[in-house]
């Protein structure tokens, strides 16, 4: 008997289906929330200011160089088939050019 088992990640703002994890720290905790586009989108918008004027640190060694979560391979995922629909060249694997990127989050913001 073949199994297909599904996970699925909610927003865990609107229980929405999330296209990534978003990690974030404040006042010396690190945190993370899975979100929409527009969710993540919005938090963005909301934290800009302030990353504005804040100075940056260098991320710690280890998970945040370069680890992504599962829901950021799946976002992935999505812009790359979204990508390949549109008629656009992408490659199966490794980075998508920031511009394809854009254009998925200006068409599904």
């Amino acid at each position: 008997m073949a199994r297909h088992i599904v996970t699925s990640v909610v927003d865990d703002l609107d229980a929405s289906p999330a296209d990534e994890t978003v990690l974030f720290s404040l006042d010396g905790l690190s945190y993370e929330i899975d979100l929409s586009i527009s969710n993540a989108a919005a938090l963005r918008r909301l934290l800009a200011p302030y990353a504005a004027k804040a100075r940056p640190r260098e991320p710690a060694a280890g998970r945040d160089a370069g680890w992504r979560t599962a829901a950021e391979r799946r976002r992935t995922t999505a812009i790359r088939r979204w990508a390949l629909a549109e008629g656009m060249q992408v490659t199966a694997r490794g980075r998508l050019p920031a511009q394809v990127t854009e254009r998925y989050l200006r068409r599904h913001d």
